[in-house]
């Protein structure tokens, strides 16, 4: 372990590791990455994170449109739609290359986490989804 990262616990009658609670885990990680943001810092901005935040913008301006354009709103929707979907692919894709840098388990705890996070957008669309039908009208069963 790193000299910033605190020793897990020891249980001292078996040797395990005790590990925090679920709640206790994701407080004690938002603190550790408050703590390692303040001491990074503000993090220079590259150019390919220019362009994609000069792209996000460009879809916003693209979807007030729409708002404005009733006449267009179909075509301008689908644009930013579009435009928003190379925006976060391009966003994802370009930091990608950071998990070479990482330890093999580093990596692997990294993807997990991408896959969770993955895996947790499609059940919030998901639910979002059934819940738009349901108050809709539309019902399901028999």
């Amino acid at each position: 372990m790193s000299s910033e990262t605190p020793e897990p616990e020891q249980n001292k009658e078996s040797g395990q590791t005790q590990r925090d609670s679920m709640l206790g885990s994701v407080v004690s990680s938002v603190k550790f990455l408050q703590d390692a943001h303040s001491e990074v810092g503000v993090i220079k901005i590259r150019k390919s994170d220019k362009f994609t935040l000069m792209m996000l913008a460009l879809a916003v301006v693209i979807m007030v449109a729409a708002a404005l354009m009733p006449s267009q709103r179909s075509l301008c929707s689908m644009l930013a739609d579009a435009l928003m979907a190379i925006v976060l692919l391009a966003f994802l894709g370009l930091r990608f290359g950071v998990i070479k840098s990482l330890q093999p388990r580093q990596a692997v705890l990294t993807w997990q986490l991408i896959l969770g996070s993955f895996l947790l957008g499609i059940y919030l669309v998901f639910n979002i989804w059934m819940f738009m039908l349901m108050r809709s009208g539309v019902h399901f069963g028999s």
